[in-house]
């Protein structure tokens, strides 16, 4: 099974200026990334436990996770952290049964996804969405599309998407 990512950009409004403490065990790269303050891998090296960033090197490159989300940059200039996300995925065989499916999550509590995000639905029958919550507030939006029936639909037709901006 081919695995699929997407890039999500989070804006990090306080990674602005602080410097860590000035400890020798902290770690200031995982592979290409570059670990900025407020995150570090290790005790007194992070801002508090909601800005620990791991690191596995056990992989052929070592890898930047942010709890179970791989991380492919980090900035101080755009405030920002680029992670990769599971694309969400429902297959179905000939005779229209789910014989495959995911429901990827992020859940992120200091942080709110960056406004450079596209959020995209493709496919008959389709719907998907974003929920977030702050506080007792929450909101939600999403991208659906429907196609009728399989015997009017080419292959061709059937990739409808809907992008929410």
């Amino acid at each position: 099974m081919h695995l699929q990512t997407l890039l999500a950009i989070i804006t990090v409004a306080s990674l602005g200026s602080a410097s860590a403490q000035n400890t020798s065990h902290c770690e200031y790269s995982c592979g290409n990334v570059t670990i900025v303050y407020p995150f570090g891998s290790g005790k007194g090296c992070y801002y508090s436990p909601d800005f620990l960033v791991t690191c596995n090197r056990s992989l052929d490159d070592p890898t930047a996770f942010y709890g179970n989300v791989v991380i492919t940059n980090m900035s101080t200039s755009t405030s920002e952290m680029e992670v990769m996300m599971f694309v969400a995925h429902d297959c179905y065989d000939r005779f229209g049964n789910s014989i495959n499916n995911n429901g990827p999550r992020l859940r992120l509590r200091s942080f709110r996804i960056s406004t450079k995000n596209r959020f995209v639905a493709i496919g008959c029958d389709t719907f998907a969405s974003i929920t977030g919550k702050i506080g007792s507030d929450s909101g939600s939006t999403g991208c659906y599309s429907q196609c009728g029936s399989n015997s009017h639909i080419t292959k061709d037709l059937a990739r409808v998407w809907g992008v929410v901006k």
